[in-house]
């Protein structure tokens, strides 16, 4: 069913859809990573602000820690240029950059001032100097929080318009997708009226030509080509008795048979009235009566059914010529078995005058 509805234009607008999907989700990570980035670098100014105090703490107390200076100076350095030891992201945010910019030279003053403890000097502007110090870091935090904050936002927007495309992608899908089964159920219903008989629910006559056609100018070399032309007898008589009701549940009955056995064989449609049309490909003598003899069977079973009933008898003549590599012309065997077969319906009625 799903492959019935499914053309090239489907194909595509799936494949639209599927790489849009792809896109957006690609998209909507390298926003999460940003934004998770974007948290990051606020969560290591809280670390910077707490580090430092700890530094200031102990150089106020005579200790001196290196190890703690050039953790600060990492910390400051990946805040303002990238690809730094610790891999933060730099904030494209003016604001933030020139608070960090700040914070950069007065750090610069406050680590010689404890660094001067080395030397026994007075730490005196070490109040002085982390005042400030903190100050501008309180600063570009409060700069980097409003940056996050908006970027949030603005991802919050972004995931909202892909929702809301992404519904109305969806919704136009499921339409034109409806429309497209529609449209191919009709288009199914248009060709069960063209090309199937409506009574036999097999080939109809336009369904034969169309398969004539197919090898009606030239057929192929290396293929054998089997035609048969099966006549029901009794119709008109059938008819006279029953009315056209009565023939059409024999024809029915009969199509019945031919298309159960011709599965294995080939081709079978209804030519009109009583006359069926049977082509098979790769065939010979021995496959042809083979069909010919099973349907025969299935006839005579039927007709056990309903004997004494004559308006139920099927009876019916058959004809039947195999063209060789040097029939080209498929018409021409299909007036051969025509005439074999009327030749057939001539005999029966002679022997039935007897």
């Amino acid at each position: 069913m799903i492959r019935s509805i499914l053309g090239k234009k489907e194909y595509f607008l799936i494949f639209i859809f599927v790489f849009l999907i792809i896109f957006v989700n690609q998209l909507s990570l390298s926003y999460i990573n940003k934004l998770q980035k974007n948290a990051e670098v606020v969560n290591y100014m809280s670390i910077l602000e707490g580090t430092t105090e700890r530094l200031i703490k102990e150089g106020i107390q005579g200790f001196y820690d290196p190890n703690l200076i050039n953790y600060i100076d990492s910390i400051i350095y990946d805040l303002i240029h990238d690809k730094g030891e610790i891999g933060l992201i730099v904030i494209q945010d003016t604001e933030f950059l020139d608070h960090m910019t700040d914070v950069l030279n007065c750090w610069g003053k406050t680590k010689e001032n404890i660094s001067s403890i080395k030397s026994n000097q007075q730490p005196y502007r070490i109040f002085e100097l982390s005042e400030e110090y903190f100050d501008l870091v309180n600063k570009a935090t409060v700069a980097a929080g409003a940056f996050a904050e908006r970027k949030v936002k603005n991802s919050k927007f972004f995931l909202r318009c892909a929702n809301i495309v992404f519904i109305i992608f969806i919704m136009t899908g499921l339409v034109y997708f409806l429309k497209a089964g529609e449209l191919k159920r009709k288009s199914a219903i248009i060709n069960q009226i063209a090309f199937v008989d409506t009574l036999t629910q097999m080939p109809n006559r336009a369904s034969c030509e169309i398969e004539i056609d197919k090898y009606r100018k030239k057929m192929p070399q290396d293929i054998n080509f089997a035609v048969a032309l099966f006549d029901m007898n009794n119709l008109e008589k059938i008819n006279s008795l029953k009315g056209w009701h009565g023939g059409d549940r024999i024809i029915a009955e009969f199509a019945r048979i031919l298309k159960e056995e011709a599965e294995e064989f080939g081709f079978v449609g209804r030519y009109g009235g009583g006359e069926f049309l049977g082509i098979f490909k790769n065939s010979d003598k021995e496959k042809v009566e083979e069909y010919i003899k099973k349907v025969n069977k299935k006839v005579m079973e039927f007709n056990n059914i309903h004997t004494g009933d004559n308006t139920k008898i099927i009876s019916f003549a058959v004809g039947y010529f195999i063209g060789d590599l040097g029939d080209n012309n498929l018409s021409k065997l299909i007036n051969n078995a025509d005439k074999l077969m009327y030749k057939q319906k001539k005999k029966m009625r002679e022997n039935i005058k007897d």
